[in-house]
């Protein structure tokens, strides 16, 4: 504990020395936080030593924003239970694996009907879905109403380890006005109250790995780093693509501890210990299931056949050519079972890579675009199909401009910014070769809103200060 305070200390010093830098507040901890105030607030709330306001207010932005999410839950629940093709747009494949889950045939089937065991989702928001079945009944209003607050209060708590980032990086006014911005960000809103899938926990579970990452940079303590990785795999578990900020966000943390002439040794291997443990029992049931050694998931090589092919250029993704909405498709998986399918659907995408290397070169750089902007293209099929998508790219387009502002004023002056900027170079990686949409870029969407906020504080200042 006397580690963890020590590195506390320093975070605030490194903080209030930027403070003028980018004209926020950082607390005096010897004004505001009584000296008998027990350590355990500084462990739970990842706030240190923040002053009693700025839990207030903390709690305020995670009420509000519980409850925006709610008020719009209880507009666009029905959007889940629309009886066509069996309710299929009531979680898409994860709410077929979970009514197989609910219903005691295990983790399977999908898509239509009895199709067999499945390593096609990773399995912690399966579950909880699951769960909701067997308590509110399949595909019903009570178990629609039940998922979505679910989703609303994961999306609302994300404000705060949102909070404790940014204020151990920029201070406590840029943590509560980011804070504030998500309690009301359109993308959270949206996803948390229209989609059953599990972006909203990932967003959640991903900033708190963050946030224990920057800890784990500071003390090579090995019950923290251990504690890490046991969180990175109940992360990964939950979307694996969490495995691609790992080499940053270790790296960085043996970095910063070998600087320190800390060791760095054992606790990486203690955290690669604490990954290992959680998602080993996964691998291991992939291996018995299929007789062979599988990856957290078996669909990438369908993502990648519906993301390359003629159609792409103008749709972004042919979903015509995936099982759930091609009855072709949907034999050719019954017939071959999963595996076999997806080593199909892998040589079908290779040769289309194979026979047009431009064009899968083209489709890769507008893709990066899209993620960034959300622009894709101006055909009048593909916006018939995306009415609200010029609005979409003109915000995405801003937020991504003030983030790159944020960058940019934080980068030579903190240096945990180089984290943020490899976190957020890594997590779209997969998704330029295959396809993106905006809840797939929604685990990084935190940090985007934080280096945003600073983005919009520099910009204002800047422009404040030339006008005097």
């Amino acid at each position: 504990m006397k580690m963890f305070f020590q590195a506390e200390k320093r975070q605030l010093s490194r903080t209030a020395g930027l403070d003028n830098r980018f004209m926020v507040e950082t607390a005096s901890p010897e004004r505001d936080l009584p000296q008998d105030t027990p350590s355990i607030l500084s462990v739970a709330t990842g706030l240190g030593s923040a002053p009693t306001r700025s839990i207030s207010v903390l709690f305020w932005i995670l009420g509000v924003g519980f409850g925006v999410r709610l008020l719009a839950v209880l507009f666009l629940y029905r959007e889940q239970l629309i009886p066509e093709r069996d309710h299929f747009e009531f979680g898409w494949e994860l709410g077929r694996v979970a009514q197989s889950v609910a219903a005691g045939r295990g983790f399977a089937s999908p898509l239509f009907g009895d199709t067999g065991s499945t390593a096609w989702l990773p399995p912690v928001y399966v579950y909880l879905l699951a769960g909701v079945f067997r308590l509110f009944g399949v595909y019903t209003t009570a178990a629609a109403i039940a998922i979505l607050t679910l989703n609303s209060l994961f999306s609302a708590l994300t404000a705060w380890p949102i909070f404790a980032v940014a204020e151990r990086l920029f201070g406590r006014t840029v943590a509560v006005r980011a804070g504030w911005v998500w309690a009301f960000f359109p993308y959270a809103i949206f996803i948390a109250a229209t989609r059953v899938w599990g972006e909203s926990l990932d967003a959640f579970l991903v900033s708190v790995v963050v946030l224990m990452g920057l800890r784990m940079a500071e003390m090579s303590c090995g019950t923290v780093w251990l504690a890490g990785g046991l969180l990175t795999g109940f992360a990964t578990l939950t979307n694996p693509n969490t495995l691609s900020m790992v080499p940053a966000l270790w790296g960085w943390g043996c970095w910063s501890l070998s600087r320190s002439a800390q060791q760095w040794v054992r606790p990486l291997i203690l955290a690669s210990a604490g990954l290992f443990f959680v998602v080993a029992p996964w691998l291991v049931r992939n291996t018995y299931v299929f007789n062979e050694l599988l990856p957290l998931r078996s669909n990438f090589w369908l993502e990648a056949y519906v993301g390359n092919n003629p159609e792409a250029p103008i749709m972004l993704v042919d979903w015509n050519r995936h099982p759930a909405s091609n009855s072709s498709e949907l034999a050719e998986y019954r017939t071959l079972g999963e595996l076999n399918y997806m080593n199909a659907k892998r040589k079908q995408a290779l040769a289309y890579i194979g026979s047009h290397p431009a064009n899968f070169a083209t489709l890769t750089l507008r893709r990066v675009a899209f993620v960034w902007t959300g622009f894709w293209s101006w055909n009048k099929r593909y916006l018939a199909s995306e009415p609200f998508r010029l609005p979409f790219v003109l915000f995405g387009t801003v937020l991504s401009l003030f983030m790159l502002i944020g960058l940019r004023a934080a980068w030579r002056t903190i240096p945990s910014t180089f984290l943020l900027a490899a976190i957020l170079a890594c997590q779209p990686l997969l998704y330029y070769v295959t396809h993106p949409a905006p809840e797939y870029r929604h685990a990084i969407d935190p940090l985007i809103v934080i280096l945003a906020t600073v983005g919009v504080r520099t910009f204002f200042s800047t422009a404040y200060s030339g006008r005097r």
